[in-house]
């Protein structure tokens, strides 16, 4: 089955934003994801953007874990996912770290963590050692995604 592109509507344009650099990234400066959760038209459109935009920076986000996952799932629901398809999280990539990582997180199946503090608990030795500096030239060790979610087949 072919579908025309899903288009954007707009209703987001109240929000101030501005393009990070002409080809990718958008940046809001007052928008709230759980906002969004009211209304599957803002979801749509948001993931319309993302999609254009190749990337969304939000900040100082207010959302707990279960109101992520509905918005994760509506955002995927609402922009073409199966509706057979839930949340996916890779089983490799299950963090395991009770000293860091939400007790709440750690016991949901379909959450997985990411986090800055994680840096200092595994590689906190290479920022004050220089010999594992000096190993660390490529910043291969430093927080970077090689995760891609396979797509629905």
């Amino acid at each position: 089955m072919i579908r025309e592109p899903l288009k954007p509507t707009g209703c987001l344009d109240h929000y101030n934003y501005f393009e990070v650099t002409p080809c990718v990234g958008r940046q809001y400066t007052d928008l709230q994801l759980r906002d969004l959760l009211k209304s599957d038209e803002l979801i749509r459109e948001f993931a319309i953007i993302v999609s254009h935009r190749g990337v969304v920076f939000l900040r100082d986000q207010e959302l707990t874990l279960e109101e992520q996952k509905i918005f994760t799932q509506k955002l995927g629901l609402l922009s073409g996912k199966p509706k057979e398809a839930g949340l996916h999280v890779h089983p490799s990539v299950r963090a395991k770290a009770p000293h860091i990582v939400d007790e709440e997180a750690q016991k949901d199946p379909q959450a997985f963590l990411v986090s800055n503090r994680l840096w200092d608990t595994y590689f906190g030795k290479q920022k004050t050692d220089p010999v594992q500096a000096k190993k660390n030239r490529s910043g291969a060790s430093e927080w970077h995604s090689e995760y891609v979610p396979r797509h629905f087949q």
